[in-house]
Formats: C-alpha cells, structure tokens, sequence
C-alpha cells in the first residue's frame, strides 16, 4: 500500500471515528435503551410512589405474569402497578392509598440537561386517562394529560439542571380510575451545556 493509499484510509478512520462520537456523545440515559432487570443497573430503579403519604418504593418482582415487566405484587396481573421498557401502569393499594408508577434516574452529571420522549396510551380498550410527569429532586418540572383514546399522545422535551445524584422521577398519575389506563412513558437523557 502506498502512503498516499493509507493517509486516505488513515482520514476516513478519523473522520469515521468523530462522526461515531457525535452521533453516540451525549447521550446519557435511554429509558427503553437501558431498562434492566436488575435495580439500579445504568443508573435507572423500577418503583412507585405512594400517595399521598409520598416517597418512592422500589419494586421486587420482576417477570413474575407480566414476563420483562417490573410489579409491585407478585401477582403482576393487568390492575397491579407495573413497568416495562416503555412505559407502565398505576393502580390503586388494597389499603386504598395511590400507587403510580415511577421509574427513577439518578443523575450522572452536574448542568443541564434534556429530556425527550413519547407520553401515550398503549391502547384505546377503556380507561379514562393519565398523567405523565416527571420531577427532579421532588419537584414537578412537567406533567401532561393523555385521553384515554391518545394513542399518537405527545413528543415532550424539556430542559432541566441537576447536581450529580439528582433524583429525575417518570411518574405515570392515573386519572379518576386507574383501570385499562397502560401508558406509553419514554425518555431519552442528553448532557445540554
């Protein structure tokens, strides 16, 4: 191979190489991309808050009847609160407290932040709603209404700052009934400074 011949291979690989790193760089989160069975793996725990006594609760089962899907009971059946890849459903406690879904990421970085994603009904089988909302450190930085027919739903964005361990929660709040209310809840995390 002749110099000319490898100075060319040498600059596409460069080239190649930063265009990789552009299109990767920055990226510091991917709800769907990253969801685990194991708690805590990239950063991301499966949970629910407890209203309205609040706090969040991490949940134990994972692929009990609702196979990839994180629930709080064991049952997992379709009235439990639960979490897949992308998105979940909210119910309401035997002891008739509100459990919404929740799925937690605990910031890896200091500055400013944006989150991207998709809030919809999973399908138009009954229900009468949700709210999709997210907090950073327990307070509410977003939150959207979907229908119960919104199966196109909303493409979200918003810019937020954090610290380094900053709770950033993905709530789904049922509405008035949490029954056939499965919602579409995705976000995608990129470094904003």
């Amino acid at each position: 191979m002749n110099k000319r011949n490898m100075t060319g291979c040498f600059g596409l690989a460069i080239l190649l190489g930063l265009m990789l790193q552009g299109w990767a760089g920055g990226v510091e989160a991917d709800s769907e991309r990253e969801f685990s069975d194991q708690q805590g793996r990239d950063n991301w725990c499966y949970g629910c808050y407890r209203t309205p006594t609040g706090g969040f609760e991490k949940m134990e089962y994972f692929g009990t009847s609702r196979s990839s899907t994180w629930c709080y009971s064991k049952s997992g059946d379709e009235t439990d609160c639960w979490l897949s890849d992308r998105g979940g459903h909210s119910t309401l406690a035997e002891d008739g407290t509100l459990l919404w879904a929740a799925r937690r990421w605990l910031s890896e970085v200091n500055g400013q932040i944006s989150i991207s994603g998709r809030i919809a009904k999973d399908s138009v089988m009954g229900g009468d709603g949700f709210f999709g909302r997210i907090f950073v450190d327990g307070r509410e930085v977003y939150s959207r209404f979907i229908s119960s027919t919104d199966v196109r739903g909303v493409d979200y964005s918003v810019k937020v700052k954090v610290k380094k361990n900053s709770r950033v929660d993905f709530v789904i709040d049922f509405n008035k009934s949490a029954d056939r209310d499965d919602a579409v809840f995705t976000a995608s995390i990129v470094k904003a400074d």
